[in-house]
């Protein structure tokens, strides 16, 4: 299911940010609404035109582990979400984000995701 990887302007940002993970889907720069399959996972993001698609749960852990940014999704009830987002090692501030209701999880994720990955290019930006 399509909704379980990230998007493409996702997987731009997290090439952009140094993700070298393997995986088994990437997109090509010129089929953005396509992810292809490969029966082995690799680091698609050596390829110059080819960006690494993972699942979002693999982008979520990436996050955490080398931006030190952890997403956490609290279920409200059976149909909401809430994401909240917070650096961690950081003493000074608890929840950098908390952001609004998602339908599902999935797309409760993808949201994290995209202020996570704001985030981290903001930081990327600064030095």
């Amino acid at each position: 299911m399509k909704e379980e990887y990230v998007t493409y302007e996702q997987a731009v940002k997290l090439k952009e940010l140094g993700f070298d993970w393997e995986c088994n889907q990437y997109y090509l720069s010129d089929y953005e609404d396509i992810i292809n399959h490969t029966k082995g996972a690799y680091n698609h993001n050596d390829n110059g035109l080819a960006y690494s698609a993972p699942r979002l749960d693999q982008a979520q852990k990436w996050l955490r582990e080398k931006c030190n940014i952890s997403i956490e999704i609290v279920s409200i009830s059976a149909h909401k979400w809430q994401i909240f987002l917070c650096r961690l090692y950081d003493t000074t501030s608890s929840v950098e984000h908390q952001m609004e209701y998602q339908e599902t999880y999935e797309l409760a994720l993808s949201a994290g995701i995209d202020a996570a990955l704001e985030l981290s290019t903001d930081k990327l930006n600064d030095k």
